[in-house]
């Protein structure tokens, strides 16, 4: 049975039965049953062959032949013909049902389906078309224009479209729709070309959906990134983004443009007094005070903290000015109220005006970042506007360089420690110190002296970095070359201002000095008079800390403050370092000899011994030794060296002491 289904190859869902019950099937067996029974009684009848009876059971063996094979093919022909018939309608049947499923699917598909007409014409869309559309029913839109729901501004974008399908093209478009009801919304559509039996494209089929919430989120994650979201303003990377474009225009046309930056003078005292709620208040105000004084046209950032900038395109170097001016003049009349209470507030606003000269935005920026910085430095409240041959900006460029430079001169340890002896000016007094001092190698090898790097580290607030890494790596030294503790009994470093101030590096500090308790006696730290007496509880606090781990301190360049000798007693710091302005000129000047000798006499009175800073040559250490002055330090008697040399030098004057 299998073998006979597989020969005639009936359709999967048809049976044996099925043939023979078709009509072509019983149709065949009837004419087989015509060639045996007529065929018979015309040979009787017309060949006179016999009689009908013995034709019809008594057959010739040709006859035989002739009528089997005659039946056979009537046969095959009539179940071959069933076979077809049955193919026919099973394909038939498939095709209703796969037509059936894909209009299910077109209908409940979560996407527009729709077929439009060449003239724009609706033909059919699917409910999720209707729903964006804002239709209840296919009636309300079928055989309408699409045109007329396409936004205005997509109209002619939409019939281009359409045209192209038409021609045979397969696109995809992005446009607005407005619904029935008047709601917008932004759609993405894939159409390709329908065509006839001929090959002509009557429609154009497309799958479109609703991208509104996704161009939405779009929209909001883009505005995140180009803006600040307290103030709404642009953010840093958006305004240096438009002041490239603004630079390429220049280049373009020869325009001329202007960057402003401003800096709230007074934003710190009112966040740190009042709360960051009211700091954030102000902000908020002082963006929309900028935003209405600039043209509408211009570009307003808030860059971080209270730093916001200005992009004027197409700005001319007068009104720039003038609009600067007018911007500080509306600050400057602000007060900001909080809580019942009043605060003034100001700004200080550096300027840049820039052209096709100008080769990159970093430069632009750097430039009107110096300008304001020179503004405050001035006096707040002022306008600065930048000039390439300003001393005094060449000078904040190069302590900008340097702050670059610091972080990465640690990072890659390209500072290295030097030290210069201190030497004892009593006959009786042996011990030996030594000032560790701190250089910046250059790429090509060359060493750059502190008062290079050190003002932009104070200025910029890395000093107390720069002094962990000292440190350490004189503690390192020290470890690592047991012949410096051999020949020198003391190693000072230096700690600048805002060491003192960093709340980190006192409980850092005793750290070291209680792992390394065979070196914290060794250690003398070098603190400044200003920087003690600005904060003398705290520099008290340090310093007696650290005095109670083994370390000693010296007050630095003394003598230089209005208030000296009052503060001296409170400070319970071991040496007096006599600043070296007196030093250098006391042996011709009659003043400078008197404060050498008053701070000498009045440290030995408190129990400290004394340095002399800046002696210079033989005669000055002479007259110091006189005074009974206990330790000289200067070129004239030692210039700072390498360690290795240092130690090489010494060593050998130690063996012949």
């Amino acid at each position: 049975m299998t073998l006979f289904r597989a020969l005639l190859n009936l359709p999967p869902e048809a049976s044996l039965s099925d043939v023979f019950r078709s009509f072509a099937c019983r149709l065949s067996l009837l004419a087989v049953v015509a060639v045996w029974v007529v065929d018979p009684f015309v040979d009787a009848l017309m060949l006179g062959e016999g009689t009908w009876l013995q034709q019809l059971f008594h057959p010739e063996a040709a006859e035989i032949y002739f009528r089997s094979t005659l039946s056979l093919l009537i046969l095959l022909i009539g179940v071959t013909s069933t076979v077809s018939s049955l193919r026919v309608q099973s394909q038939k049947q498939a095709l209703m049902m796969e037509r059936e499923k894909l209009s299910q699917v077109i209908q409940f598909a979560p996407e527009c389906v729709k077929t439009v007409a060449r003239d724009g014409t609706l033909m059919e869309m699917n409910p999720a078309g209707l729903n964006i559309v804002e239709a209840d029913s296919l009636g309300e839109v079928q055989g309408q224009s699409v045109y007329d729901l396409i936004a205005p501004e997509h109209r002619q974008l939409y019939i281009d479209f359409n045209a192209r399908i038409f021609a045979g093209k397969s696109e995809q478009i992005e446009y607005d729709v407005i619904g029935l009801k008047g709601t917008r919304k932004s759609v993405e559509s894939h159409a390709v070309p329908l065509h006839d039996n001929d090959g002509k494209v009557i429609a154009h089929l497309a799958m479109t959906r609703d991208i509104t919430r996704a161009k939405q989120m779009a929209a909001r994650l883009s505005y995140q990134a180009s803006h600040d979201l307290l103030t709404g303003l642009i953010n840093r990377h958006e305004f240096e983004r438009r002041v490239e474009t603004s630079l390429a225009l220049a280049i373009t046309d020869k325009s001329t443009h202007a960057v402003f930056f401003i800096d709230a003078d007074q934003f710190k005292v009112i966040n740190d007094t009042c709360g960051h709620l009211a700091g954030d208040q102000l902000l908020k105000q002082l963006g929309e005070i900028i935003r209405d004084q600039v043209r509408q046209q211009d570009s307003v950032a808030r860059l971080g903290g209270d730093e916001f900038a200005v992009l004027l395109q197409y700005c001319a170097e007068i009104e720039a000015r003038e609009l600067a001016e007018k911007l500080r003049s509306a600050i400057d009349e602000f007060n900001f109220p909080w809580e019942g209470r009043q605060f003034k507030v100001t700004a200080s606003i550096g300027v840049v005006i820039f052209d096709q000269s100008d080769a990159q935005v970093s430069d632009i920026l750097r430039d009107a970042d110096t300008a304001c910085y020179m503004a405050k430095e001035q006096g707040r409240n002022r306008i600065q506007e930048h000039r390439r041959d300003d001393d005094v900006t060449a000078r904040h460029q190069g302590e900008m360089h340097w702050v670059s430079t610091i972080h990465e001169g640690i990072e890659q340890r390209r500072f290295i420690i030097v030290g210069q002896v201190i030497e004892a000016l009593a006959d009786d007094e042996h011990s030996r110190h030594v000032e560790l001092l701190i250089r910046y190698r250059n790429e090509d090898g060359s060493l750059a002296p502190p008062g290079a790097f050190l003002p932009a580290a104070e200025r910029y607030g890395i000093s107390a970095k720069l002094d962990r890494y000292v440190l350490v790596a004189a503690l390192e030294h020290l470890r690592q070359v047991p012949e410096l503790l051999q020949v020198f009994n003391t190693f000072s470093i230096n700690l600048s201002g805002l060491t003192l101030g960093d709340s980190d590096f006192l409980p850092f500090a005793s750290e070291q000095m209680t792992n390394f308790p065979e070196l914290s006696g060794r250690i003398c730290f070098e603190i400044t008079e200003t920087a003690a007496i600005s904060n003398l509880q705290r520099a008290t606090q340090f310093i007696e800390q650290l005095q109670s781990l083994g370390c000693r301190f010296a007050l630095d360049d003394f003598g230089s403050g209005l208030s000296s000798f009052g503060y001296l007693k409170n400070l319970p710091v071991d040496y007096v370092k006599i600043d070296g302005s007196f030093v250098r000129d006391m042996a011709k000047d009659p003043i400078d000899l008197a404060m050498v000798r008053s701070i000498n006499e009045l440290a030995h009175l408190m129990g400290k011994r004394t340095v002399a800073e800046f002696v210079e040559d033989d005669a000055c250490k002479q007259l110091l030794k006189r005074l009974g002055v206990d330790f000289a330090q200067g070129y004239g008697v030692a210039k700072p060296m390498p360690l290795a040399e240092l130690v090489a030098q010494y060593a050998l004057v130690s063996q012949q002491e």
